[in-house]
């Protein structure tokens, strides 16, 4: 976790919102969740929702004057990591949303959080936040994924699958949890494919096509020949 002065342009909380706080409106009840912006490396991936996404990480910021975050910052992109903007999207737009917190404290969540007033309750909108992620893939605000990562990856997912599915005739949770790990295989396998230019709908329609036999092509018969008798 990073800590930021209390003068930094972070700390100051640039292009977030603030909701008005009446007195009808309870605190959401969640401790140390400071502002924060995410990151990525080229290795981290995942799947969600049956698609191959960007694996992000929270950088989280607590004001100390004794560190600078740009030093934060910089430490991370020595290690190959990338910083996401708040307005990646374009102008007048953020993902980080800020709330009333608890003890007159703000606590700071992603657009697709919703949390619960006088609760620790939080709603995910996960099919919003992939959404977000295939829209940083697509528009190559993250490096995409190398073949050797998606491998890894999918070996890993193929482990796991054939774990959970020698379990799964005893047990029904390990029969789920291997259905899981089945959507994840073919998410990778076909992600790989693409990524190689491999058309697998082609590849089956060559294997079930018949091979078309060669028609022979028919002899042509001689002509007749006619005798002619000589004369003397």
């Amino acid at each position: 976790m990073a800590r930021i002065k209390q003068s930094s342009t972070a700390s100051r909380g640039a292009a977030v919102t603030r909701s008005p706080r009446g007195r009808k409106n309870l605190p959401v009840m969640l401790g140390n969740r400071p502002m924060f912006v995410y990151l990525h490396h080229p290795h981290r991936w995942t799947v969600l929702e049956g698609h191959v996404v960007p694996q992000m990480k929270e950088l989280r910021f607590v004001d100390d004057p004794n560190v600078d975050p740009d030093d934060e910052r910089a430490k991370w992109r020595k290690r190959g990591w990338t910083e996401i903007p708040w307005d990646v999207r374009g102008k007048d737009t953020n993902y980080l949303r800020e709330h009333p917190g608890p003890n007159k404290t703000f606590v700071y969540l992603s657009e697709w959080e919703t949390p619960h007033r006088g609760s620790s309750v939080v709603v995910p909108d996960v099919a919003g936040y992939v959404a977000f992620l295939l829209w940083l893939k697509e528009n190559d605000k993250v490096s995409q994924p190398e073949i050797y990562v998606l491998e890894k990856l999918r070996d890993a997912a193929r482990k796991r699958y054939e774990d959970y599915a020698g379990k799964a005739h005893a047990n029904p949770k390990m029969k789920r949890k291997a259905d899981r790990c089945k959507v994840d295989l073919t998410a990778l396998s076909d992600e790989i494919d693409a990524q190689l230019g491999i058309d697998t709908a082609s590849i089956g329609a060559e294997v079930t096509e018949p091979p078309k036999k060669k028609k022979k092509a028919r002899k042509k018969k001689a002509d007749p020949v006619v005798e002619v008798p000589l004369v003397d």
